[in-house]
């Protein structure tokens, strides 16, 4: 097989000596390492129907304000034999508008719904070109990897979300052999627009001020947009608004008084009065603002003269809401059929999983949902009396570790002979190895709870619990990042502490990193984490734990520790090494 000739031959073959724009040159670099040939025909690769229209429902609101600008941007360059395009993170072409007469051209037949033009696929495109650099770009005849594509021009320019990933791109494409400049330039501002429509949004629910060093930019693209909360917190900010503001925006949410120096509730009150108003940085430089949006939050007086100070930390209701149960992970969907066929049956299930994973709540969702009776023997069970039978009942663990084996042996031979089921919550780690007195287990249906950070819908009943806790508190992106791989050895139980903490602890209504990072390390780690060797085994974390207070409690005197908890220096000097 002959090897891809080197890229300067290309590049002298293709363009004669002219000079070829670095970005371009980069591109073929890729592209050639990837093992594409710049002198065969590329693969017209389209996804089928149904994962296109997958991907236009879960990207709806992209998709609807990208029709609408493609429409706007359709009309402003009709009649100049162009096509225009939109497409996802991924490179996939999920919209287009074309004119009637370049139905048949190679544009049209190349760029259709559903095709993928991410470089690896396509070579050097506009599209996928957009999507690498992150910035306008154009790629002109020859410019294009495949020679077969050597008659068309494209233009593009990636799209935005509200924190600056890109979502998507805008692109225009034409059979014409066209300089970029003009047409460049209006593609960058339809991507413009779509994120400034994504940011507003977006943020739907805060106040949102358009700012500028001259106010006679304030209603274009060109001004800054800031988002804030009705506790006069900066929550969201476009990427214009950070260049602005230089370094006063690199951490959010931020509290306004520090980007401006104006009182919140004096800024408001100053723009209730007047559209445009001018305030200081607070490294100095003057910028003009006015309200673009008012919030769905925000009340008729907010912007009347009287506001009050923001609280310094929420107020927690005085009574927290019991935290919904959310069961929309597959595994514990599962769980929770099986479950069900099994109560009905009559049959015996051991419910394993990590302490706190959900075990109890998951059989009280179940009674719930199909109305079965249960209890619990040595609270509000009583075997001899004469209320009607439960349908599952529930047997504490310690049941089987700790009564006699001629107790427990009587006990399910008295079951056997009863249509009720029994149901035993098992607290376990991950390849826990059971004790002898857990082989009554072993006659058991097993259903394994999946450990919370591993459940699918984990971010949903984070919200869940932080709305029990308080209903008018969100959490930062970042701190969902954090808790969905902290150290949670008690799972949901330990979930909720780090949330109530970090409530009491925030200064804001969106908790940020920091403060779930300082709730954590308060709640979780006081003691330090157990090591590698025993995460996940509960029996073995709280030995591990043990070890690790007595350490610090004795000054680091291992021998003392030794002593106290009667193991040996060895045990202990294997726990500490981590």
């Amino acid at each position: 097989m002959k090897e891809p000739a080197p890229i300067n031959e290309l590049l002298e073959t293709r363009f004669s000596g002219a000079r070829v724009p670095l970005s371009i040159q980069e591109s073929w670099k890729r592209c050639l390492a990837s093992g594409l040939k710049p002198n065969s025909r590329p693969e017209l690769q389209v996804l089928p129907q149904t994962r296109i229209s997958d991907i236009t429902e879960r990207e709806s609101l992209l998709v609807r304000i990208a029709r609408a600008e493609l429409e706007h941007l359709f009309a402003q360059i009709a009649g100049t034999s162009f096509m225009v395009a939109f497409a996802d993170r991924n490179g996939v072409v999920l919209d287009r508008i074309l004119e009637s007469g370049l139905q048949g051209s190679d544009a049209a037949q190349s760029v259709v719904v559903g095709s993928r033009w991410l470089e690896h696929q396509r070579g050097t495109n506009a599209l996928g070109l957009a999507l690498i650099e992150e910035k306008p770009v154009a790629v002109s005849a020859g410019e294009h990897f495949y020679a077969s594509m050597g008659h068309l021009s494209c233009f593009a320019a990636p799209v935005r979300n509200p924190f600056g990933r890109a979502v998507g791109a805008i692109d225009a494409t034409t059979d014409l052999r066209v300089r970029p400049a003009h047409t460049l330039a209006l593609i960058n501002l339809s991507a413009q627009h779509i994120e400034e429509r994504l940011f507003l949004a977006h943020f739907a629910d805060e106040l949102i001020v358009a700012g500028h060093a001259r106010a006679e930019y304030l209603d274009t693209g060109s001004a800054g947009l800031l988002a804030v909360d009705e506790t006069g917190w900066i929550v969201g900010a476009n990427e214009t608004a950070k260049a602005m503001l230089s370094n006063l925006l690199n951490r959010l949410p931020a509290p306004l008084e520090r980007v401006f120096d104006s009182r919140y509730e004096t800024l408001v009150e100053r723009l209730s009065r007047q559209t445009i108003v001018s305030v200081c940085d607070r490294l100095g430089s003057m910028m003009h603002i006015k309200i673009r949006q008012l919030g769905q939050r925000t009340k008729p007086e907010f912007v009347a003269v009287q506001l009050p100070r923001p609280q310094a930390k929420p107020a927690a209701p005085a009574a927290p809401a019991e935290p919904e149960f959310i069961c929309q992970d597959p595994t514990l969907l599962s769980c929770r059929a099986r479950l069900a066929e099994a109560i009905a049956a009559g049959a015996w299930v051991c419910i394993g999983g990590l302490p706190g994973a959900g075990k109890q709540s998951l059989l009280e969702a179940v009674a719930t949902e199909h109305a079965f009776t249960w209890s619990q023997i040595g609270h509000t069970a009583d075997r001899h009396s004469a209320a009607p039978e439960p349908d599952a009942l529930l047997v504490p663990e310690s049941f089987f570790l700790e009564e006699e084996a001629d107790t427990i042996q009587t006990f399910l031979e008295k079951m056997r002979a009863r249509p009720t089921a029994l149901i035993v919550l098992r607290n376990q780690g991950n390849g826990d190895e059971p004790p002898p007195r857990r082989g009554w287990f072993s006659q058991f249906l097993r259903i394994q709870i999946p450990p919370l950070q591993e459940r699918q819908d984990f971010e949903k009943i984070l919200l869940a619990q932080l709305r029990a806790i308080h209903p008018k508190l969100t959490l930062h992106r970042d701190a969902i990042r954090f808790l969905e791989t902290a150290y949670l050895p008690r799972q949901i139980d330990d979930l909720a502490l780090v949330l109530r903490c970090a409530a009491g602890q925030s200064e804001t209504r969106c908790i940020g990193l920091e403060t779930i990072e300082s709730a954590h390390k308060l709640v979780i780690c006081e003691e330090g984490a157990p090591c590698s060797a025993c995460a996940g085994f509960p029996l073995r974390t709280r030995q591990c734990l043990a070890i690790k207070r007595a350490w610090k409690q004795l000054d680091g005197n291992v021998s003392a520790v030794a002593r106290r908890l009667k193991i040996s220096r060895t045990t202990i000097y294997a726990h500490l090494k981590t």
